[in-house]
């Protein structure tokens, strides 16, 4: 796997998920102002990035995968909200109801970026070159090339696994509903509520996840 790949999507699911909060995510989908203020705010990990990587037109694909960033989501913006149920029929035509409701606008964006994360990958590998860490910062680490690459490849799988899955499984879970129909009776208890409830899970499955990983990364 060549160092660009892990690199680009260590950038992309920092900027797409861990620096698009939840109200950002909100207006974008409302208004053009939040498609291009959330592409200004992706691109910042790859300028914080540039004075630390050496490679041949980097800054170049880096800011290719940062415009079709933008071209992607704004073209997203156009197209209304699909969802795949795979529990609905003629008879219940309320799909908004059913526990299991695929965004297909989620995915197909998500699978377009990784797309051309990938062409660039490619794209390095056909011209026989790569990207590195200035020797200036190796140095300074006292680090040896490898293991900078084992650490950057654990780093990423962890970004992957907390936060874009996450979200990924509250994409496809209707998570507002799954708390809703645990509300108690009375809903004036403040003990019990769904943001207890969807708040708790989120935690679990973050710890549940860094231990998993954790685990298969000592073999």
């Amino acid at each position: 796997m060549p160092n660009i790949f892990i690199t680009l999507a260590i950038l992309h699911f920092i900027g797409d998920y861990y620096l698009q909060f939840k109200k950002l995510a909100e207006f974008k989908e409302k208004s053009l102002w939040g498609v291009i203020i959330h592409s200004i705010i992706y691109s910042v990990p790859v300028l914080i990035s540039l004075p630390f990587v050496e490679g041949d037109k980097y800054l170049m694909w880096s800011a290719i995968m940062c415009g079709t960033h933008f071209i992607i989501d704004f073209i997203k913006f156009f197209i209304k909200p699909v969802y795949y149920s795979p529990k609905n029929d003629e008879d219940d035509k309320k799909a908004s109801q059913h526990l299991l409701k695929i965004d297909i606008r989620y995915f197909a964006d998500q699978f377009l970026h990784i797309v051309v994360i990938s062409a660039i990958s490619l794209w390095f590998l056909i011209d026989n070159s790569d990207i590195s860490l200035k020797q200036p910062f190796l140095i300074l680490l006292n680090i040896k090339s490898e293991i900078l690459v084992m650490l950057f490849k654990g780093f990423a799988a962890f970004i992957v696994v907390l936060q874009p899955v996450s979200l990924t499984f509250y994409k496809i879970f209707d998570i507002d509903l799954l708390a809703d129909s645990k509300l108690p009776p009375n809903k004036d208890d403040k003990n019990k509520n769904p943001a207890d409830i969807k708040g708790t899970g989120a935690i679990i499955g973050f710890m549940e996840r860094i231990i998993m990983m954790c685990l298969l990364i000592l073999g």
